[in-house]
């Protein structure tokens, strides 16, 4: 890890849906050729097939995280050299930020599980049938936490962050509240424990 990678941790809610199987694709549709369903795939091409499976879910993030066009990433050769431009150009105009990112991939949950969410709200004593081309996605638990590697100041902290600590700290102003921006009330209350 380096200073300034961002680390992310997902619920099944969220990696079920970069889930190739999930989406309705089937294995020649992420490059597995010698299978025509997930439950075919033999044991031996267990390792190579889970490989594509991560690859598929690295550039699904990907383009969730841009806002790239699965069709763009799916065209010829000969507008590959485009694409790679037009994807450092939004490289460049994206933000990156944790905020950023857990709200691209909630809404990218929310999104592809909207047909589901409807059909059930349409039919509420049935169960959903299990056609992920017609209803992909899978809805689970949905938490997403992301952070940036390094430290951090006071600068980095958004205001509603700095804010909160304040009133806290104005609003419980004793000897037990630590702010964590002002070493001196760490050292006073361990020398305060240590006594």
């Amino acid at each position: 890890l380096r200073e300034g990678d961002m680390i992310m941790i997902v619920s099944d809610g969220v990696h079920d849906n970069l889930e190739p199987k999930q989406l309705g694709k089937l294995p020649p549709d992420i490059g597995i050729f010698n299978a025509d369903s997930w439950d075919s795939i033999k044991d031996s091409d267990l390792e190579d097939a889970e490989i594509l499976k991560n690859e598929f879910r690295l550039n699904t993030l990907y383009n969730v995280i841009f806002d790239t066009n699965e069709e763009d990433n799916n065209n010829n050769n000969n507008n590959n050299n485009n694409n790679n431009n037009n994807n450092n150009n939004k490289e460049e105009d994206i933000k990156l930020t944790p905020l950023y990112i857990v709200s691209k991939l909630i809404n990218y949950c929310k999104k592809m599980n909207l047909a589901s969410s409807n059909w059930m709200s349409e039919n509420p004593t049935k169960r959903l049938p299990k056609d992920y081309v017609n209803y992909p996605g899978k809805m689970d638990h949905t938490t997403c936490i992301c952070y940036v590697v390094g430290n951090i100041n006071n600068n980095d902290i958004p205001p509603s962050y700095n804010q909160g600590n304040d009133q806290k700290k104005n609003i419980n102003n004793d000897d037990n509240t630590i702010d964590i921006n002002d070493q001196s009330d760490i050292n006073n209350n361990n020398n305060n424990n240590n006594n």
